[in-house]
Formats: C-alpha cells, sequence, structure tokens
C-alpha cells in the first residue's frame, strides 16, 4: 500500500525543491524591487527617467541657462537628482526628486521628520480702534 503525501522517486523530488525555490527567487526579487519598478541593474544617472526629467526642466524652465547633473541616488523610493545650472546670472546648484517612473517631478520636500525652524517673532503693528460715527436722527412733529 502506498502512503499520500510521500514522495518515491528522488527525480520528483528534485523537480518539486527547483520549482520552489525559482518561484521562491522570484517572490523575493518582486518584493524587493518593489514590482519591478526599479531596475536595480541600471544606474540612476543613466535611467531614462532622470534624463526625461533634467530634458523637461531644461525645455521648460531654463532659458538661455542649462543644467548638468551632479549625482543621482535613490531616496525614500524617489530619485533624488542634484544638479548645477548655469546661466548668465552664474552657477547655481539646485536638487529634484522624480517617482521612478518618471512621471511626478518633486522640486522640493519638506522632512516631517526633521524639526521645523523657529520663525522669527513678526513685529505687530496695532491700529487704534476709531469709535463709530454715532448719528443721530431727528425727528419733527
Amino acid at each position: 500500500m502506498k502512503k499520500a503525501g510521500k514522495f518515491h522517486c528522488a527525480c520528483v523530488k528534485d523537480k518539486f525543491f527547483y520549482v520552489s525555490l525559482v518561484l521562491l527567487l522570484v517572490c523575493v526579487l518582486t518584493f524587493v524591487t518593489k514590482g519591478f519598478s526599479y531596475n536595480f541593474l541600471v544606474k540612476p544617472e543613466n535611467a531614462s527617467q532622470v534624463k526625461k526629467v533634467m530634458k523637461f526642466i531644461n525645455n521648460n524652465f531654463l532659458q538661455g541657462a542649462t543644467s548638468t547633473i551632479n549625482s543621482v541616488s535613490m531616496k525614500d523610493g524617489l530619485y533624488y537628482i542634484k544638479f548645477s545650472i548655469t546661466g548668465p546670472s552664474g552657477k547655481q546648484d539646485a536638487e529634484a526628486y522624480v517617482n521612478t517612473k518618471g512621471t511626478l517631478l518633486i522640486p522640493s520636500i519638506i522632512d516631517m521628520n526633521a524639526p521645523i525652524p523657529a520663525q522669527p517673532a513678526q513685529a505687530t503693528t496695532t491700529q487704534p480702534v476709531q469709535p463709530a460715527e454715532t448719528t443721530t436722527e431727528t425727528t419733527t412733529d
């Protein structure tokens, strides 16, 4: 009598092991790459999304100036781009973020974990309150 659930052939057991290993590897890679939306084989500075953003910035915001990429890295699931803008008024450093699909350009981000710097107290000027004009009505009988 055969017992259910036991492998009787080593080749069936090996096939099951290798198929399970491949499926586990695919699951791990899917998790690590967040659904393969980020290609870990391509350096961030060579990613097509970064090139698309820089082309967009040059064509739409920089008239008479050019931008060059200083560095690109991944930060909290976004491409973090540091670049320089060279124009008639000199050279300025700038930074921007872009999502991994290359569809959203985020010019600045507020880090909610960092403390907010104290705002200087604004001088307020108070103006004296003018009393409302009173009118008296006269009635004639």
